[in-house]
């Protein structure tokens, strides 16, 4: 469930399963940066330098989002407003259902790929 910090709930989305073994996940609360399109579970998110809120990897930038941190654990919508959501920073996670996931990414996160299956 996404929620602006301090109020209410803005919106709830079915749940797109990107874990290939569930409990074996270490997750916590981020600070995902205002966005202009729905940024879906899955995706592969870099850490603001500046602000220390979380946008979408992209090793192609400078501004901290160029290193891989997490995987984002719920759909977040667009919005004005940062919004807080859960993310993953360990788990093994189906590689088809990663988003901006990269050779890159692979190396920030620490994990290594087996047969379709990401290990972090």
């Amino acid at each position: 469930m996404v929620m602006i910090p301090g109020t209410q709930t803005i919106a709830v989305y079915e749940m797109v399963e990107i874990r290939a073994i569930v409990g074996q996940e270490v997750s916590i609360a981020i600070t995902v940066a205002p966005q202009t399109t729905e940024v879906p579970a899955g995706t592969v998110m870099g850490q603001i330098t500046a602000n220390k809120q979380y946008d979408p990897y992209d090793n192609a930038k400078s501004n901290g989002t160029e290193t891989a941190k997490v995987i984002l654990g719920e759909a977040v919508p667009a919005s004005t407003e940062a919004l807080v959501a859960t993310a993953y920073i360990k788990g093994i996670f189906y590689e088809d259902k990663l988003q901006g996931l990269d050779a890159g990414a692979l190396v920030d996160l620490f994990a290594r790929a087996v047969d379709g299956i990401i290990i972090i």
